[in-house]
């Protein structure tokens, strides 16, 4: 094995050149520490908060073809209020909601509908909802309670929306 002799030289290195050297890493020590606390801080409870609507479109109607059994506990909502033969789940959707988050949805009557989720806490989630030629407004609802809307003329009967926030 063959070793190399390199000779040395001395470097003498003042204080002023030490600071200079730290004051140069510096920059480079506070951004990684930014980086540190920003990858480890939570994002706020506001921030964070999802939550889960279920959608669903359904048609009333006059003409005979009973009760859809998906909508069920929207016949027990509705059977008192309005007079109607049928009911017929035409589509579902599950959405996915983080704050100020928006979610549109294409009626079967060619309108939408479009679900923003403006707030939410222990009492309720405050969303605001757009039923195209229909509904406008911002309604507080309870974690799993329905939240119904007619959405206008469809064919022989009536487009009704339902809402069920989950989180």
């Amino acid at each position: 094995m063959v070793r190399w002799k390199v000779p040395r030289e001395e470097v003498e290195v003042t204080w002023c050149e030490r600071l200079r050297r730290s004051l140069m890493l510096l920059p480079v020590m506070l951004l990684m520490a930014t980086l540190v606390v920003v990858a480890n801080s939570p994002a706020s409870a506001e921030e964070a908060r999802q939550i889960e609507v279920q959608l669903m479109v359904s048609r009333i109607s006059d003409a005979p073809g009973g009760i859809d059994p998906r909508a069920a506990r929207l016949h027990r909502k509705l059977k008192g209020q309005f007079r109607y033969e049928s009911l017929k789940v035409l589509q579902t959707r599950s959405l996915k909601l983080g704050i100020d988050q928006v979610a549109t949805e294409v009626l079967p009557n060619g309108k939408k509908v479009r679900i923003r989720t403006l707030q939410v806490d222990d009492k309720g989630a405050l969303l605001a909802v757009d039923v195209e030629g229909a509904v406008r407004g911002d309604y507080k609802v309870r974690n799993g309670h329905l939240l119904v809307f007619g959405a206008g003329p469809d064919g022989d009967g009536k487009l009704v929306i339902s809402l069920e926030p989950h989180w």
